[in-house]
């Protein structure tokens, strides 16, 4: 059960926890943001330390927000944030809040809906690349709760985040390492035996400790005087030394367990007091079973069978349930069932947090009913479910999508599985939250039939998210089941399963498979002039004249990719079809032809808004005319590199972009400005400090020698490890010494 409804009045054994937790927050109230985990096993007291906290913060002056993870019902992605932040968007006044969310409303609103509802109008947003928008998406997020504790310390407190899908964790990983320097602290438990089960919360508890943002506070069991202090607070009066030591030895100084006993002893008349002490009588035979489910099954069991029917029926639901829904999955009246409902709260099974929706005490007590189902009854319930909920407008919220994905995938209607298990996945795509949609369209397929005539489609796209989510290898199995799908009925999309195919072997670094596979695709595509077909043709010419040094079969390739996309008439495709050609004239040191194409890409790419074209052309240029001995020329982008750079909020185009330019002051032996630019480089460095890896791409690494104006093959120097929507990283070129950028 939650434990502060058992233990409100009792601190026994969690002095040492609460007197950190304050220092915690003290210091975060002081600018110094950082991670608190709570670990400990179910019933160990997690929750009640978290609303402890709560209730003490009330009323200092504090944000204080709080959400948690759920197991098993249904989650879209970024729920623990969905959950925190909506909170704060629905209570926060509307000027303030438009002030808050700055230029990041649109892409914020994106997973956070009420964002929209009350401020109505918002900006326009940018089209990026889909790694790109995800990236600005955690920076948005990350001004936004900056921005709040700016006005007033922020705590969030994140409850089972042993359950929390990848998008959240990703997210919280990066919003930390942004807020250290910041009034923001995040307070969250899990259950470290399944936490170890899901690695998306391995990775982000090794990032955390590595960044030195973690702080880990084991909650352990209570000690004999602990639970005497737990026993005599439970009985309000003196404890005898038998009662305490068969409490210790049949909880195990687990307190929920200790409290289920000690008030199962009370309900039994097990104990009685005498002489101001209670003891146990003969009425305890000692065959109370210890462990968390045996507590719950022996509080089941003094229950009314009705009114465990309804507890085990709201468990198909999840950890919380809405009173019309289950009483429509009943086929009874909502009044009968909030009644039996009513018992179980003073059961302190359930609590009602809101009108009409209840939540279990504790997610134990849902696991133990929900096991007592057979496999036929779940489907026919989690059936009924879903049909309850697809019968509402607004399915197409990330929320109601998680929960129609999971209950009909789970029910005997397979079609409806497959169809919002897709649903779900595109709507992750669209949050940018590559591997929840990767996993849904993995639930998709294994739902669906090879007869299917969706099931290629399926497949393309659960390949697609896999390699977003640089899941090589299911990509690649996924890539070529699509492709011998559709080769057989004689589809198109062949091709686009064949050039994925080679993208993902070009990010794996297999050069010569990428090669061949995207040589297939070419093939497949035939002659006609198509956008995919330009999209290979760049593609190929990238790989063949910078990855390959193939710069003849290059240029042909980037010719004919400008010569279709002028055909089609496609402002995006001729504008990175142009800047290929651009960078293979100048990989092939025609330097003059190469930078009037390189300027005619960036002029196409910012009449077309195209911001992350643009940048790609402005990095191109740089290079182009510091080769062409223009180095006064190539500093000088830097303020349009800058101001593309916040156009799309992309801090990673900023650092490079300066980078760049303190090389070229540098060249021109003007310190004073190479040492401006790098001061004001420092804190976008120290910002984004820490990441594993910058974005990847869907292109492939090129390398271009820099510093050489005749033959740049033959130079030494530097070289740009460089992919077409990815900033800048320089790296010392082989043989050579030297700093990075």
């Amino acid at each position: 059960m939650d434990e502060h409804e058992t233990r409100e009045t009792s601190v026994a054994g969690r002095e040492q926890l609460l007197t950190l937790l304050d220092d915690r927050v003290e210091s975060a109230m002081k600018g110094t943001g950082g991670v608190v985990f709570l670990a400990g096993d179910p019933g160990i007291g997690k929750s009640w330390l978290l609303d402890r906290i709560a209730n003490r913060l009330a009323g200092k002056g504090i944000t204080t927000l709080r959400g948690g993870a759920v197991d098993a019902e249904g989650m879209p992605p970024y729920l623990l944030f969905l959950e925190v932040l909506g909170t704060y968007i629905r209570a926060a006044p509307r000027d303030l809040l438009r002030v808050q969310v700055g230029a990041g409303a649109r892409i914020l609103a994106s997973i956070l809906p009420e964002l929209e509802l009350k401020l109505v109008h918002l900006p326009k947003g940018l089209r990026l690349p889909p790694e790109q928008a995800r990236l600005r998406l955690y920076e948005a997020v990350s001004e936004f709760m900056l921005a709040i504790a700016a006005n007033a310390p922020l705590v969030l407190l994140l409850d089972d985040l042993q359950w929390a899908d990848s998008a959240t964790l990703d997210l919280l990983v990066y919003v930390a390492r942004r807020c250290r320097a910041a009034r923001v602290l995040f307070v969250g438990s899990y259950r470290p035996g399944e936490a170890a089960e899901n690695s998306a919360f391995e990775h982000a508890h090794i990032e955390l400790s590595r960044q030195r943002l973690l702080l880990e506070a084991p909650v352990t069991c209570l000690s004999e005087p602990d639970l005497r202090s737990l026993a005599e607070t439970q009985l309000a009066g003196a404890a005898q030394p038998d009662l305490v030591r068969r409490l210790l030895a049949q909880s195990e100084g687990n307190p929920f367990v200790a409290e289920e006993l000690v008030r199962n002893w009370r309900e039994t008349d097990a104990v009685v007091q005498r002489g101001g002490e209670w003891s146990l009588t003969e009425r305890d035979d000692g065959r109370f079973p210890s462990g968390i489910l045996s507590a719950v099954r022996q509080r089941l069991s003094r229950l009314e069978q009705e009114t465990v029917n309804t507890l085990t029926a709201a468990s198909m639901i999840g950890r919380s349930f809405e009173l019309p829904l289950l009483a429509a999955m009943m086929g009874e009246e909502a009044v009968a069932v909030e009644k039996r409902l009513l018992t179980a709260q003073r059961a302190r099974l359930v609590r009602e947090v809101l009108p009409g929706r209840f939540q279990f005490s504790h997610d134990t007590i849902r696991e133990c009913l929900y096991v007592q189902l057979g496999s036929t009854e779940r489907r026919l319930r989690h059936e009924a479910i879903g049909s309850w909920l697809e019968s509402f407008s607004g399915n197409n919220s990330a929320q109601r999508l998680a929960e129609l994905a999971f209950h009909f995938g789970r029910s005997s209607d397979r079609v409806k599985g497959v169809w919002y298990s897709r649903r779900a996945a595109d709507r992750a795509l669209q949050d940018y939250a590559f591997e929840e949609a990767m996993r849904y369209y993995r639930e998709a397929v294994d739902l669906s039939r090879q007869d299917d005539p969706e099931y290629g489609h399926l497949l393309l796209r659960r390949a697609t998210a896999a390699r977003l989510a640089e899941a090589h290898g299911e990509a690649i199995d996924a890539y070529q089941r699509a492709r011998a799908w559709f080769e057989l009925r004689g589809d198109g999309q062949a091709a686009a399963a064949t050039h994925g195919l080679g993208l993902t072997y070009w990010r794996s670094e297999a050069l010569d498979r990428a090669d061949t596979a995207l040589e297939a695709a070419l093939s497949l595509a035939g002659e006609e002039a198509r956008p995919d077909t330009v999209r290979i043709l760049v593609d190929l010419a990238d790989l063949r004249g910078s990855s390959l040094n193939q710069e003849r079969a290059g240029l042909e390739l980037a010719e004919r990719a400008v010569a279709m996309a002028c055909q089609i008439g496609d402002g995006r495709l001729e504008a990175a079809a142009n800047r290929t050609l651009g960078r293979q004239k100048v990989l092939s040191n025609d330097l003059s032809s190469g930078i009037v194409l390189l300027e005619q890409a960036l002029d196409t790419a910012l009449t077309v808004d195209d911001s992350a074209e643009a940048a790609e052309c402005y990095a191109c240029l740089a290079n182009a005319y510091n080769w062409a001995c223009e180095t006064r020329r190539s500093l000088g982008l830097l303020q349009p590199r800058v101001d593309i750079a916040l156009k799309a909020h992309d801090p990673y185009q900023l650092r490079h972009a300066y980078s760049w330019a303190a090389h070229m002051a540098t060249k021109l032996g003007d310190w004073l400005t190479a040492e401006s630019i790098l001061d004001t480089q420092a804190p976008i460095v120290e910002r984004l400090g820490g990441r594993n890896r910058l974005p990847t791409s869907q292109s492939c690494m090129v390398s271009w020698p820099m510093n050489v104006a005749s033959t740049p093959r033959q130079g030494t120097g530097w070289y740009v490890a460089w992919q077409p929507t990815e900033p800048l990283a320089v790296i010392p070129w082989p043989g050579t010494s030297g700093s990075s950028d």
